[in-house]
Protein backbone atom coordinates (compact mmCIF):
# COMPACT_ATOMS: atom_id res chain seq x y z
CA UNK A 1 0.00 0.00 0.00
CA UNK A 2 2.67 2.09 0.91
CA UNK A 3 4.67 1.53 -2.28
CA UNK A 4 1.76 2.26 -4.36
CA UNK A 5 1.15 5.90 -2.44
CA UNK A 6 5.05 6.81 -3.06
CA UNK A 7 3.99 5.76 -7.28
CA UNK A 8 1.09 7.82 -7.02
CA UNK A 9 3.23 10.71 -5.62
CA UNK A 10 6.08 10.10 -7.60
CA UNK A 11 3.58 10.51 -10.75
CA UNK A 12 1.53 13.47 -10.08
CA UNK A 13 4.14 15.12 -9.18
CA UNK A 14 5.42 17.14 -12.39
CA UNK A 15 9.30 17.80 -11.02
CA UNK A 16 9.62 13.75 -10.87
CA UNK A 17 11.29 12.85 -14.30
CA UNK A 18 11.31 8.67 -14.55
CA UNK A 19 13.72 6.89 -16.63
CA UNK A 20 12.93 4.90 -19.61
CA UNK A 21 13.60 1.38 -18.22
CA UNK A 22 11.62 -0.51 -20.96
CA UNK A 23 13.79 -4.21 -20.79
CA UNK A 24 15.22 -5.38 -24.03
CA UNK A 25 13.94 -9.12 -23.43
CA UNK A 26 11.08 -8.73 -20.50
CA UNK A 27 10.89 -12.61 -20.34
CA UNK A 28 14.29 -13.18 -20.02
CA UNK A 29 14.72 -10.74 -17.73
CA UNK A 30 12.45 -11.96 -15.34
CA UNK A 31 14.00 -15.36 -15.62
CA UNK A 32 17.05 -14.04 -14.62
CA UNK A 33 15.97 -11.74 -11.88
CA UNK A 34 13.58 -14.53 -10.12
CA UNK A 35 16.95 -16.80 -9.79
CA UNK A 36 19.37 -14.26 -9.01
CA UNK A 37 19.54 -14.48 -5.26
CA UNK A 38 22.30 -12.13 -4.77
CA UNK A 39 20.05 -9.45 -6.64
CA UNK A 40 23.55 -8.08 -8.28
CA UNK A 41 22.37 -9.88 -11.80
CA UNK A 42 22.29 -7.21 -14.19
CA UNK A 43 19.54 -6.98 -17.59
CA UNK A 44 19.59 -5.15 -20.61
CA UNK A 45 17.54 -2.49 -21.42
CA UNK A 46 16.13 -1.80 -24.80
CA UNK A 47 18.43 1.07 -25.05
CA UNK A 48 21.60 -1.31 -24.40
CA UNK A 49 22.38 0.06 -20.68
CA UNK A 50 22.08 -2.46 -18.16
CA UNK A 51 20.98 -2.77 -14.83
CA UNK A 52 20.53 -4.72 -11.93
CA UNK A 53 17.06 -4.91 -10.38
CA UNK A 54 17.56 -3.10 -7.32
Amino acid sequence: LAAMAIMLKMLEEPTVVLRDMTLENPIRAIREISHDMTCRRKVRLANGREVTAL
